[in-house]
């Protein structure tokens, strides 16, 4: 006689066997020590909002994937403004630490009428030391410290940022405004201080104005570092040599200046202290007055985008909804 199987519920069979003719019954069962457990069931996930056949009112929030949206949306706000008060509150310490320098070298060489032993000694080696080919070099790399080279520089340097070409226009547009708001600015100060330059014998170009601050250094620093900003927001492919390329123009023309003989060293050092104590004012304005959207247009790799809010575990509840067993 062939033996009877019977499936019970459960993860767990309970097997009874007959027995046969010629020997005696036997049953044979198989029960679980901890009990049968209860067969599994399927959870459906039901998702929060109205009931179905239930009116639904306008603006009605439709479970917690909405509210997270939201909170998401108000974290990166706030992470937004955080990196923006941090630009701001760097660029302002850096420049107002410049404007204070600047203001005391220029009471320094406003009050003096002969220049300082250390403009004499670096004035008189470079009078020294002035081979043809390097005064050829320095008067060529001077001309590119003033008129229409920096402003250049800058706006190629502006339309990199921005994803649309209103938003490239308009950093062209504030990064040619800062340089020229930067050139009238140092023209009063020219004024105001009325340094007279090194004795025109020296010169070894053309010079006019007043001494303090260099011109080229002043414009060239300004280009220099606006293009430099732009990179680093950018970040481009060999970024840090493009950085070092447009840092050592920028010093080097102001160089040449002093190298020339129509600025004293101080004159230069100026220039530069005025060029960054400039840069701080502008970024930390464009930091705090620009609006954010604009900000994260222009600079789309400078800021670290927060991680998207989690989803629920799988199996368990979605969008504030609970798992009910059908």
């Amino acid at each position: 006689m062939r033996t009877a199987r019977v499936r019970t519920a459960g993860p767990r069979t309970a097997r009874v066997h007959a027995a046969r003719p010629h020997a005696a019954q036997v049953s044979e069962a198989r029960v679980p020590t901890t009990g049968i457990r209860a067969p599994r069931v399927r959870a459906v996930r039901m998702r929060a909002g109205p009931v179905r056949g239930a009116p639904v009112r306008q603006g009605e929030s439709c479970g917690v994937a909405e509210v997270a949206g939201k909170s998401y949306e108000m974290r990166r706000e706030v992470a937004d403004g955080m990196r923006r008060g941090e630009t701001a509150d760097g660029a302002g310490s850096v420049g107002l630490g410049a404007w204070a320098a600047f203001a005391v070298l220029s009471l320094v060489v406003g009050g003096r009428h002969a220049p300082l032993p250390l403009d004499e000694t670096l004035l008189d080696w470079s009078v020294g030391h002035r081979p043809a080919a390097a005064v050829s070099a320095a008067r060529a790399l001077t001309a590119t410290g003033t008129g229409v080279v920096p402003y250049v520089l800058v706006v190629l340097a502006g339309l990199l940022l921005g994803r649309t070409p209103a938003r490239r226009a308009l950093a062209a547009a504030l990064g040619a405004g800062c340089l020229l708001a930067g050139q009238a600015l140092r023209y009063g100060v020219m004024e105001v201080v009325a340094r007279p330059r090194p004795p025109r014998h020296d010169w070894a170009t053309h010079a006019s104005g007043w001494a303090f601050p260099s011109g080229h250094s002043t414009t060239s620093a300004l280009a220099a570092g606006l293009v430099i900003l732009a990179l680093c927001l950018r970040r481009p492919r060999g970024r840090t040599a493009l950085c070092l390329v447009v840092g050592c123009w920028g010093v080097l023309v102001g160089l040449t200046r002093m190298y020339l003989g129509v600025h004293w060293s101080t004159d230069v050092a100026g220039g530069w202290l005025f060029a960054v104590g400039w840069l701080g004012v502008c970024l930390c304005a464009a930091a705090w007055w620009l609006p954010a959207g604009v900000v994260a247009d222009l600079a789309p790799g400078g800021a670290r985008p927060l991680p998207e809010p989690a989803g629920p575990p799988r199996g368990g509840a979605a969008d504030g909804g609970d798992s009910h067993p059908v």
